[in-house]
Order: C-alpha cells, then sequence, then structure tokens
C-alpha cells in the first residue's frame, strides 16, 4: 500500500515481513478451520498479512540495517565492497585492484591508490567508504546496471528477512503450539500440527545458517559493484 511500484520496497521490505509472519497463517487456517466460516478464514488471514506484514515493512529495513551492523563489526568498513579496494582484501590481485583504483580516481575523483602510498589507516577507509557511497549513488542513476539492482534487491531481502528471524522463529513456535493444543483439544485434522512443526524445524534450520546467506548476498552484490564500476569505465 505504500510505493508498492518500487521493487526494492517490495522485495527487500515487504516480502521479508510477510515470510516472517507467515508460519502464523498455519495456526490460523486451523482455527478458522475448526470454529468459522471459510469467508471468515479469508478476513482473518488478510487482516493479519495486512497488519502485521506492512506494519512490519517499516521495521524491516531498521532492523536489517542494525543487523548488518553487528554481522560485519567494523561498519562500513569492512563490508565486501569496501574490503575488496583494501591493499590486502580477498579476492583480488594486486593488477585487478590498481585497474579499480584508475577506474574510481576518472569516475569520482578520489585516489585511493595516493591514501594507500601514505599509510594513513583511518584516511584509508574514510576514502574507500567515500568512493563507494559516490559510486553507488552513481550507478543509481545509470542504464545498463539491471544485474546489480536485481543483487541490490537480493541482498536487501536476504538481510532484512535474517533480522526478522525473531520474529519467524517466534510465529513458527507460536503456530506449532496452538495447532497441537487444538489437535489434542478440539480433535482438528493431523496435518495442522505436523505442518505447523515443520515449518517450526525449518525456521530454527534457517537461524541458524542465516549468516552465511547474508554474507553470500552481500559477495555477489559486491561482485556486481565492480562490474558496474568496469563498465562505466569503457
Amino acid at each position: 500500500m505504500l510505493a508498492l511500484n518500487d521493487r526494492y520496497e517490495v522485495k527487500a521490505r515487504l516480502l521479508p515481513a510477510l515470510l516472517a509472519t507467515s508460519p502464523a497463517a498455519i495456526a490460523l487456517a486451523a482455527i478458522g478451520v475448526e470454529f468459522l466460516d471459510w469467508y471468515a478464514v479469508i478476513l482473518l488471514e488478510g487482516g493479519w498479512a495486512v497488519v502485521c506484514g506492512t506494519g512490519l515493512m517499516y521495521f524491516s529495513a531498521i532492523a536489517g540495517t542494525n543487523y548488518e551492523r553487528k554481522l560485519f563489526r567494523n561498519w562500513p568498513y569492512d563490508l565486501p565492497t569496501h574490503q575488496w579496494l583494501r591493499p590486502d582484501g580477498p579476492r583480488l590481485s594486486s593488477q585487478q585492484r590498481n585497474n579499480y583504483y584508475r577506474l574510481i580516481r576518472g569516475t569520482v575523483n578520489l585516489d585511493i591508490q595516493a591514501v594507500v602510498s601514505s599509510s594513513d589507516p583511518a584516511e584509508l577507509d574514510h576514502t574507500i567508504d567515500d568512493a563507494v557511497r559516490a559510486l553507488r549513488h552513481r550507478f543509481r542513476s545509470s542504464p545498463g546496471n539491471g544485474l546489480l539492482v536485481k543483487h541490490n534487491e537480493d541482498y536487501g531481502f536476504v538481510r532484512n528477512l535474517a533480522a526478522l528471524h525473531w520474529v519467524w522463529l517466534t510465529t513458527g513456535f507460536g503456530s506449532c503450539c496452538t495447532t497441537w493444543i487444538l489437535y489434542v483439544v478440539e480433535d482438528v485434522h493431523l496435518l495442522w500440527p505436523v505442518l505447523a512443526s515443520i515449518v517450526a524445524v525449518l525456521a530454527v534450520a534457517a537461524a541458524i545458517r542465516r549468516s552465511s546467506y547474508v554474507l553470500r548476498y552481500a559477495d555477489r552484490y559486491a561482485e556486481s559493484f565492480f562490474a558496474a564500476l568496469s563498465q562505466e569505465g569503457h
């Protein structure tokens, strides 16, 4: 309902919020089948999605940023886009890194190589951060960066969903407990508690692996970021 014509808003903010609250749909469906008519179930499920999903849409971006700062302890200087530009950074050969320094100097007029030679770590961090931010703004308005846009959306989605892990763990276990109680007390179909249990187990497994997924997508974004830089220089 808010800026839903914006792909990033939908994919990176609304979808994580809806997925985080979706385990509750199983318990709501079990309650509805037992006590309500079908149209009341639809209203109940839809109302839950609108209230919780749209409400968490705002919160997911804030939570995602806070989670990112915890995951990258020296944020933003240890983000992959920054680390790859450091003289001791991973993944790149010295020749490729020097090529990026040259492209950055020609694109945003910041000379990282000169700061590397000055041996000032703090100034190096600030210069790299200035360069990355300037390039990010430049790429945002440049045509032909579809893959970078997609990977930015993917990273935002994974990061924000990981940040909402406490929501999907809570709704997953709450749904599991509710459906098993309904099965024992009200004799609802066994399908509901079994399905809720599977979702709860998957929620725990996803929570354990969430950091590795965020790091993987951060690397993918960095790859597209520097591909866009190379394209800008041609």
